[in-house]
């Protein structure tokens, strides 16, 4: 089910990361926090809503470039918005 999925995606980020892990706390705090602030669950990079299966957690500096785990660097996007940024920082991907 998508609770596997979740541990999976979970799992392969905090593998690659030396900067902390992600954990449940995190990614929980992580969704309320988005919809407190934009009223339904939004990408942060294109403003619109979120369908749910559509959301991915976001490394807004990336992990290739110094980013890391925390908090402060992670974003709820829409999988293509992700796929779209790739490298880039929220920034660059706007520019």
């Amino acid at each position: 089910g998508s609770r596997g999925k979740t541990a999976g995606r979970l799992h392969m980020i905090n593998r690659r990361s030396k900067e902390g892990k992600i954990t449940k706390a995190i990614i929980q705090q992580l969704y309320e926090d988005n919809i407190k602030n934009y009223g339904t669950l939004t990408c942060y990079l294109c403003l619109n809503e979120v369908k749910f299966g559509d959301d991915c957690i976001e490394h807004k500096i990336p992990l290739s470039r110094g980013g890391n785990n925390l908090f402060e660097n992670l974003g709820i996007a829409h999988r293509s918005c992700n796929s779209k940024k790739r490298m880039k920082t929220p920034e660059e991907y706007h520019f």
